[in-house]
């Protein structure tokens, strides 16, 4: 079901975020805490660019979404070569609207 495959993407989206945490806190000089750069209070979602401009009416979730849908796509695109399996990821990744 769409439900289900979206909850595996979540987990799996997770999982390679504990990975390169885990990863950035191995490469940090030792002694030093690292204080890594969240955006407002979502773990995970670096900041945006400096010349991100938030569209009229945006939420603060607007940004993590931006983030987290580009991070599906590149994923899509990179683990399926066929387009319509892309899509289909792509799909399964969002299930509504893709910005909220």
């Amino acid at each position: 079901s769409a439900a289900g495959q979206g909850r595996m993407f979540n987990l799996i989206r997770q999982f390679v975020q504990l990975q390169d945490d885990s990863s950035a806190a191995a490469a940090s000089a030792p002694g030093e805490e690292a204080e890594p750069e969240h955006y407002l209070y979502f773990r995970g979602i670096p900041m945006p660019p400096d010349d991100y401009v938030a569209p009229a009416g945006a939420s603060p979730n607007t940004w993590p979404a931006i983030y987290n849908n580009l991070q599906n796509m590149d994923y899509c695109t990179s683990t399926f070569s066929h387009l319509g399996n892309r899509i289909r990821c792509m799909k399964a990744f969002t299930p509504s609207p893709m910005l909220p």
